[in-house]
This record gives C-alpha cells, structure tokens and sequence, in this order.
C-alpha cells in the first residue's frame, strides 16, 4: 500500500479518515511518520488475539492497532498425494519433476509483494534455526536462500518453455490461474485463502469437499505458515467521542458474527458466500431449528441501536437521515438476507423429495414462524424508533422500498418452500394409497364392509400428524392458507384415486366407507370449501353403489343436482355394470 495514499487518509486534521486497515507489515512505516497513535488495550479485548496477530501490531512494547484478519499462503489441489506435500521436494515428487504442455502448478509470481513474500516463507520453511529467519531471508542474499523458491518457480515451467507464472500471463486478470484449476487444466493452484470462492464459481460448486486447501510447502525442514495480519489504526489528534466510536467499531468488527460475516461475503461485497451456499443447498438433513436465532436476530437490532444513537449524537439534518438509512439498510442485510434467507434457503433444501418413502417431519415450517417472529422484531423497531427520524424524507422512501423488496424475496421463498412441503407431504399419501390394488375394489365374493379400509387409516393417521405439526409451527393466517391449500391438495389426490380402478358393488362400498372417513377428516383443515368438495365427492362416489333404477332420481338431489352430467357419467363409468346395465341411458337428459 502506498505510504502517500496512507498519509493523506491518516491526516491529524480528520480530513481523512479515522479508522484504515492496513497490513501490519507497514505498521513501522506509519509509526516513524508519525501518523498513528499507539492505544490503550484492555487484557479483555486482547483475550481472543491469535499470538502472532497480537506481535504484530506491538512496536517497542506498545499497540498501534487492532488486529482484524490474517491471511497466508496456500496450495490448491484435489489429489492425495499432493495433499500430503510437506517440503518442496515432496510436491515436485508429486506433481511430476517433468515439464508437460499441461500446467502442473498456476498462480501469480509477477507481483512485487507475492514474490517476495514467497521467498520469505520458502526461507522460513528451509531454515532450522529459531532465530528470527525473516530477518535473515531479508539480508541474506546467498545462493542457497534461492535454490528452493527456484524449484518452486519452475514446477510452473510448461514442456514450451512457458512459465506464465512469471512472464506476466497472470498480471492483469488474477482469475485465469483460477479458471484453468476450476476446470481441471491445471492439477495445483497457489494463492489466498480466498481464491476458493473464485474455483467454485468458475467451476462445479459441488467439487467442494473434494479440493483441498494447505499451507503451501516451499521450503526443504518443514511446513510453517508464513501469517500476514491486517488491523484497524486511528489517525491522531481523535476527539474522546470519535475515539470511543471508533473502538466499538472495532470490537464490533471482531465479534464472532461480524468475522463469520466476513468471510463469508465471497467476492461480491454484500453477497453470501459461494461456500456457505453450496454447504446449506447440497445437504440432505432436515433443518436444525437451532439454526434460526432469535439471539442473534436481538443481538443487531441492539446493535443496530447502539448505532442509530452514536448517530443522532454525531450528525444532524440531511446527513443524520442518510446515515440512518446506510445502518438500518445494513441491519436489513444482515438480518433480513444473510441470516433469514439464508436459512430459509437451507431449511427449503433439506425438505425431502415428492415421494418420500417414510413420513416426512417438515420442519420448514418451524423456519416460517422464526422468520415472522424476526420479520415482526423488525418492522416494529422500523415503526416505532425509524420512521419517526425519517418522517418527510427521501430516505424514508428509500427505505420503505427496500424492506419491502427484501419481505417480499423472503416471502417468495416461503411460498416456494410451502408449495414444496405440501407436494413432499401429499406424495407419502400417495404412495400409501398406491398400495391398493385393482382387485381390491372388484372382489369375486360379496364382503361385509363394516369399517374403512387399513390403506384409509394410514392416510388418515398421516393427516393428522401433518396438520398436528403446522399448529404446532405456524398460525394466524398463515395456517389458516396453508391448511386450506394442503386440503385442496388431498381432494384432488383422492379424486385421482378414486378414478384409477372400476368397481362391483362390493368395492364400491369399500371406497364409500373410505371416502366417508375422508369427509370427517376433511374437517381438520378448517376450511368450509374443502369440507364441501369432500361432500360432493362423497356424494359422487356413492352414484357406485346405487341400484341403476335409482340413479335418474339420486343425480336430480343434494350436491348432485348442481353438476353436469358429464362429470356425473364419468364416475357411473367406473361401475363394472355401466355397459351391461345400461347406465349411460339413466342418467342422460334425453331420457
């Protein structure tokens, strides 16, 4: 980073910036220009410093910054044995010491900071020593500090004599060593942790669990990573109150959330991680309920409103109200998008097929009544403590629009998740009446059907189990739609099963009795046009059983009288005797 550029963003004047991220690397640089103050650190804001974060940013015993994140060099490959490479030998033993026109290894060495700091860590890595190898690599200029960051460069080397590693290939567009390894033209990648979300993005998301990411080994003793810590540092000359502000950003900054937010946010800033997407939307579980956190989802409204009153006491007028809207904006992103969607998303994927072999216990429906409870917390802090500060402004209009786009995406995914537990949950049904036979219904002796059919109280006990689970999970008006849609859904699975098989007067009794428990089951879905489609498929069903001389006045009474003979004839066909008894002539107009 360019000590220029840090020296007019550090500016005492606060012409600047307060708060910049650099690399600890040039913490001395800043130090000696006397652009940064040293801090007081508590013992409790250090507990959590991984040790060389907190060495780095000590100079002459005293903090100059506050460490945020620390990142290394790593290997990219999807083969064992490469894997296993702890020295520089053993890595060219495993990607071949024979030049090929395929890549064996990609990544960028025409960069004044990644070569050197390779050469350090290939230094580091070769020397046995305890003394202070950098230093040593830095001043050391001898052939032997050489010899094995040489190896390293040239297991980029191609049988052409090209080693686009180093003549320059790979400046301009970082992502084309990537693309060769995202698909399969080069069998080793080099390069940052972050790489990862470019490999899966420009190659099959699912390869995840099979590209493994290790500490690069160029050195010939041992496997050390070489650490790079950036951290927070304030300009001088802070007033009490932005000091004070700028701490809490930083503690913020390094809350477990934040971090896990970070390194999560992929390539794009704002979006959720290529990674965490692919490890929710591959798996088969059923969702853990604990997931949905209404810990977390209290934890940044409180720091939301932590926030907004550091911003009504620091700004005022027109820059106040857009400051209000960048935190509440933030606190929409944060709640609404990367923790409710993105579990809504996973919870939606771990919902079983739509033929599920055993009863399916749909939690999704534990992640709609988390996700109304948050969106509530939500909008009611809107209401209450926003709109007030926003009132007659343009930022309220923003505002407004965009927490209702992000609602509405939340929403969307509800009802896609609905319509998938509702499919997922009618094809068990399915699958239980799908064990009755045709024969079932056309019995060769007269039976005595006294009771419904053992396929009939296995579909009944799974309704009743499902609708027990959505009061259990969701209410108001949402159970009131979901239960009417599930109860719509059944009528037309039974419907459809009841035209699958013709039937003597024995099997049309039987399904008689099972469409009878159908009808009291219909009930339980509180909705009075399920009740009455049951009924009128109850009184169709019956038209099964009816002596023919009495099917001319039966189709003229109750839910009958309102259909057309076309619908009515098409369950009368379904009787053995519709042909040799002439039915079509009792039941037609003309008659």
């Amino acid at each position: 980073m360019d000590l220029d550029v840090l020296t007019k963003w550090l500016m005492s004047d606060g012409s600047g910036y307060d708060i910049v991220e650099v690399d600890t690397t040039i913490l001395g640089d800043l130090v000696n220009a006397g652009l940064i103050a040293p801090q007081f650190i508590t013992s409790t804001s250090q507990a959590d410093w991984h040790s060389v974060a907190a060495t780095s940013v000590q100079i002459n015993q005293a903090v100059y910054g506050f460490p945020h994140l620390m990142c290394s060099f790593f290997l990219f490959t999807r083969d064992e044995q490469v894997a296993a490479a702890s020295t520089i030998d053993q890595l060219i033993k495993a990607l071949s010491s024979t030049p090929t026109t395929k890549y064996r290894l990609v990544g960028n060495l025409d960069s004044d900071w990644d070569l050197p700091a390779l050469w350090v860590t290939s230094y580091q890595d070769s020397d046995n020593s305890a003394s202070e190898v950098m230093a040593f690599a830095l001043h050391d200029y001898t052939k032997n500090s050489f010899q094995n960051m040489r190896k390293f460069v040239e297991l980029c080397n191609r049988s052409e004599d090209e080693n686009h590693c180093l003549d320059g290939t790979f400046t301009n567009n970082n992502d084309i060593p990537t693309i060769l390894f995202a698909r399969h033209q080069a069998a080793a990648m080099f390069g940052f942790a972050e790489r990862l979300f470019s490999v899966l993005k420009y190659g099959n998301s699912n390869e995840y669990n099979n590209i493994k990411v290790i500490p690069l080994s160029i050195g010939s003793a041992r496997n050390q990573p070489l650490f790079f810590t950036d951290a927070f540092v304030f300009r001088r000359n802070m007033s009490a109150d932005i000091l004070n502000a700028s701490r809490l950003f930083t503690e913020f900054m390094g809350t477990p959330r934040m971090q896990a937010a970070i390194v999560g946010s992929g390539d794009s800033p704002g979006s959720i991680t290529d990674i965490i997407q692919q490890r929710l939307l591959n798996t088969t579980d059923q969702v853990d309920e604990s997931r949905f956190s209404p810990d977390l989802a209290a934890a940044l409204l409180n720091d939301c409103k932590t926030a907004m009153n550091r911003i009504t006491t620091l700004s005022e007028g027109p820059e106040a109200s857009e400051n209000i809207l960048q935190c509440f904006l933030r606190l929409l992103n944060a709640l609404g998008t990367q923790h409710i969607e993105t579990e809504l998303q996973y919870s939606l994927q771990a919902i079983p097929g739509p033929e599920p072999k055993q009863e399916p216990d749909i939690r999704f429906f534990h992640a709609i009544l988390q996700t109304n409870n948050s969106i509530q917390l939500i909008e009611r802090y809107f209401v209450m403590d926003i709109a007030p500060l926003l009132l007659g402004t343009q930022q309220q209009a923003i505002l407004l629009q965009t927490k209702e786009k992000v609602f509405g995406q939340l929403e969307e995914l509800i009802n896609i998740g609905v319509d998938k537990a509702l499919l997922c949950m009618i094809g068990y049904v399915r699958n239980i009446l799908n064990e009755q036979k045709r024969s079932d219904f056309k019995p060769e002796s007269d039976l005595f059907i006294s009771e419904c059919s053992p396929i009939c109280k296995r579909v009944v006990r799974s309704i009743d189990n499902q609708i027990v689970r959505l009061d259990q999970t969701v209410d108001g008006k949402n159970l009131t739609s979901i239960l009417n849609e599930f109860g719509l859904r059944f009528h037309r699975l039974i419907t459809d099963h009841v035209f699958k098989f013709e039937y003597n007067i024995s099997g049309g009794l039987m399904m008689l009795q099972d469409i009878s428990e159908y009808k009291k089951c219909s009930k339980k879905f509180r909705s009075s046009t399920v009740e009455q489609l049951f009924s009128i498929l109850h009184a169709l069903v019956n038209l099964l059983v009816v002596v023919p001389d009495n099917l001319r006045q039966v189709i003229t009474e109750g839910h009958l009288a309102s259909l057309t003979r076309d619908i009515i004839e098409s369950f009368v066909q379904l009787r053995t005797d519709y042909k040799s008894a002439r039915l079509h002539a009792m039941i037609t107009t003309d008659q």
